[in-house]
């Protein structure tokens, strides 16, 4: 068990009587558990609950904690969750990509499923290119699950711009590229991701248009000059 892993287990030992009987190690089973029924959930339903919810719910279901017990909690037990399950690998020329794309005039955002509100900004800040992105349209604050159209909608009005003028850059086919086949925006670009084959090496990749393979996320998109 990781530190992270450790301290998250923790703080819910500390938190709840009916926790504190269970050793961490057999709580962390019990939490892995609930984390795979939310994500079907989310998968069939498409939509993200609030944090104090998704404990109460899915991940500690099996402890039928009260909700005034975990009121308060759950976004920081879901930020520590996300950040031990998530190995976060900042790309070559990251920065240097970002910082060309904003200097020709590209406007930036994020539009992520996450169970976290302060995950992404937490990362991106981490990695020191949060100030290349004006909006991050997140599933935690929205409530809507990619490939939903109406999480890009959210983030086209967040941006102030048409569709017409959008393009998205993503890695896997069942969020990103149907997300925006059924959002009807004109260019996707996919960027190969050996972490996404797995959920997507199943899925049917006929049938979806405008849509861009790109092995190298430093590659110019169409229309954009060499940085």
């Amino acid at each position: 068990m990781t530190g992270t892993t450790r301290s998250a287990s923790g703080g819910i030992w500390r938190s709840t009587a009916s926790a504190q009987r269970t050793p961490p190690d057999e709580l962390l089973e019990h939490i892995n558990k609930g984390a795979k029924a939310y994500k079907a959930y989310t998968e069939e339903e498409l939509i993200e609950i609030p944090a104090d919810r998704i404990w109460q719910e899915f991940f500690l279901a099996d402890f039928h904690i009260p909700a005034e017990k975990l009121a308060g909690l759950g976004e920081d037990l879901c930020y520590m969750f996300d950040r031990w399950r998530k190995h976060i690998v900042k790309r070559e020329g990251l920065e240097e990509t970002l910082k060309g794309l904003k200097d020709a005039g590209y406007r930036l955002g994020v539009i992520s499923n996450i169970m976290s509100t302060t995950f992404v900004p937490r990362i991106l800040e981490e990695h020191g290119v949060r100030q290349y992105f004006e909006t991050l349209t997140m599933s935690s604050v929205c409530g809507i699950r990619k490939p939903r159209a109406d999480i890009f909608d959210i983030a086209l009005k967040e941006m102030g711009i048409p569709k017409e003028e959008a393009a998205y850059v993503g890695d896997t086919i069942s969020r990103d590229v149907r997300g925006i086949s059924n959002a009807g925006w004109p260019l996707m670009i996919q960027i190969d991701n050996p972490a996404s084959i797995t959920k997507t090496k199943k899925i049917p990749r006929h049938g979806i248009q405008g849509r861009r393979r790109d092995q190298d996320a430093r590659r110019d998109p169409p229309g954009c000059g060499r940085i």
